[in-house]
C-alpha cells in the first residue's frame, strides 16, 4: 500500500478539475482528499494500492479543456490508512464554489454540445450514405426497367417479323394456287383447242375417203 502528497499547478481551480480527480479515484479505488490552495495550485493526498497510486498520479495529469496541468510534485510519505473514501474538501468562500461549480457545469454542456454535434455528424453521414445507397439503387432499377423495354421492344420486333413471315408466306402460298389455277385453265384451253383441231382433221380425212 502506497500514500502520495501531490501538489498540482495550471489551469486547475475552477475549471472542475477537482470532480475529474475525484472521478480517477473513484475508478482506481483510491482513498484521500483534494482541495484548492490560496496560492491557485491544488494539493492532493492519496492512499491505495502501489499499482493504482501510480496509475492515478499518471491520470491527474489532465490536458483538457479548460484543464491544463503544469506540473505535479508527487511525495510518497507514510501509509496510515486513515480514509474510507476519496472527498473534495469545499472552499469555505461559498462564491468560489459556486463560482467553480458553474464553471464545471458549463465545461460538461460544451462537452455534451461536442458529443451531440458528433452524433448529428455521424448520424448525417450515415444518411448521406443511405441516400447514396438508395440513390445507387435508384439507378439499378432505372437501369433494369430500361433493359425490361428494351427486351419488351426486342419481343415486340421478333413478334412482328414472324406474323410479317407468316403473312407473307400465306400471300406466296396464295399467289402460288392462283398461278397453279391459271395454268390448268391455260391448260386445259389449249388441249381442248388441240382436240377440236384433231376433230376437224379425222373429220376432213374421213370425207376426203368418201370422195375417194
Amino acid at each position: 500500500m502506497k500514500r502520495v502528497h501531490t501538489l498540482i499547478s495550471g489551469e486547475v481551480q475552477g475549471v472542475g478539475y477537482r470532480e475529474e480527480v475525484k472521478r480517477l479515484a473513484f475508478g482506481l479505488n483510491i482513498r484521500g482528499w483534494i482541495t484548492n490552495l490560496k496560492d491557485g495550485r491544488v494539493e492532493i493526498t492519496a492512499e491505495g494500492e502501489d499499482k493504482d497510486i501510480e496509475e492515478f498520479i499518471e491520470h491527474i495529469n489532465i490536458r483538457k479543456y479548460p484543464i491544463f496541468v503544469e506540473e505535479i510534485k508527487v511525495e510518497e510519505v507514510s501509509y496510515k490508512g486513515e480514509f474510507g473514501s476519496f472527498r473534495v474538501i469545499r472552499d469555505k468562500d461559498l462564491q468560489k464554489e459556486i463560482l467553480s461549480a458553474i464553471s464545471r457545469g458549463t465545461v460538461e454542456i460544451h462537452e455534451m454540445k461536442e458529443v451531440l454535434l458528433g452524433v448529428n455528424e455521424d448520424t448525417s453521414a450515415m444518411l448521406g450514405k443511405q441516400d447514396s445507397m438508395l440513390g445507387k439503387q435508384d439507378s439499378m432499377l432505372e437501369k433494369q426497367d430500361s433493359m425490361l423495354e428494351k427486351q419488351d421492344s426486342l419481343l415486340r420486333a421478333t413478334e412482328k417479323g414472324f406474323n410479317d413471315m407468316r403473312t407473307g408466306f400465306r400471300e406466296i402460298k396464295e399467289e402460288i394456287h392462283l398461278v397453279r389455277d391459271d395454268f390448268r385453265e391455260m391448260f386445259m384451253h389449249e388441249v381442248n383447242k388441240l382436240r377440236g383441231e384433231i376433230a376437224e382433221i379425222k373429220a376432213t380425212l374421213a370425207r376426203m375417203q368418201e370422195a375417194d
